[in-house]
């Protein structure tokens, strides 16, 4: 994601994290491509239990939201549709951080919940999509995702105390 775009979306996402109202979030993540199985009958995901799994989530679309003046709901936000990723076990909030660093689909996080949106992404997640890893193949992504995290805010920091330097007689 561009530095232009990351900023419209934490932007964004911060607007939206203002607009929704939501207790204690639930979390539910997954992607198509990791171990995915898809029935024939009803068209959805099945979610098969795997002994070596360690963290398994599911992608739920929760709403699609669109421009409206009408009396009880005007909206006249961008169109987008809201996600939200819910962690069917493993540990929830280093999923979650994790997908917010590393999301193939471009969504962008709305808050600290588990929801997230999509602006019109090209790569939009289907409903029910699940993301299953093993620890081996967890940590590493995660261990990156949070080792990036870290050194963007050691570089706020240096920035910051450099600006201070030059901002004093």
């Amino acid at each position: 994601m561009t530095k232009p775009a990351a900023r419209q979306c934490l932007r964004v996402s911060r607007f939206f994290a203002k607009e929704q109202k939501s207790t204690r979030p639930s979390y539910t993540v997954a992607v198509g491509i990791y171990r995915a199985r898809r029935t024939g009958v009803s068209n959805h995901t099945e979610i098969q239990p795997m002994s070596s799994s360690y963290v398994r989530a599911q992608i739920r679309h929760v709403e699609e939201v669109i421009q409206s003046d009408g009396p009880d709901d005007f909206f006249t936000g961008p169109d987008h549709d809201v996600y939200e990723v819910l962690v069917e076990h493993g540990p929830a909030a280093a999923f979650l951080d994790w997908f917010q660093q590393e999301d193939p689909y471009d969504l962008c996080r709305i808050g600290d919940t588990a929801q997230f949106i999509d602006l019109g992404s090209a790569k939009s997640p289907h409903d029910g999509a699940v993301i299953d890893f093993t620890f081996d193949e967890f940590f590493p992504r995660w261990l990156e995702a949070v080792a990036d995290v870290a050194k963007a805010h050691l570089a706020r920091m240096a920035s910051t105390a450099i600006d201070a330097l030059h901002d004093d007689p």
